[in-house]
């Protein structure tokens, strides 16, 4: 070991995918960890929030194969998070099923 810390993680590529600039300090705090960060806010009113302090695209599907986690932190994605899932993605966010219980109050789940 040699004093070494073999604990340091290897560095990946995060895409956060946003309706609004939900978790940009959550982005921040990936990129000073020595991470890359891209993040997508579809909101045009919040477009210009974490200016300076994170990369943002325009077309986040461009930067799909680019990612190593993508991360959905609003509803309406579920669908496609739980597609990326099944071609091996690594995801974190909704399912069409938690889509549905944010969006619909009345849904019981079964």
């Amino acid at each position: 070991m040699n004093g070494q810390n073999t604990n340091i993680p290897e560095k990946k590529k995060f895409l956060f995918v946003s309706l609004e600039s939900l978790s940009g300090d959550l982005a921040w705090q990936i990129k000073k960890e020595g991470h890359e960060v891209k993040a997508y806010i579809k909101a045009k009113s919040d477009l210009d929030v974490y200016d300076g302090f994170i990369d943002k695209v325009e077309n986040w599907e461009e930067h799909i194969d680019w990612a190593d986690i993508i991360i959905f932190d609003d509803v309406e994605f579920g669908v496609v998070a739980e597609r990326l899932r099944k071609k091996g993605k690594l995801v974190i966010g909704g399912s069409r099923y938690t889509d549905e219980l944010e969006m619909n109050r009345e849904f019981d789940g079964t």
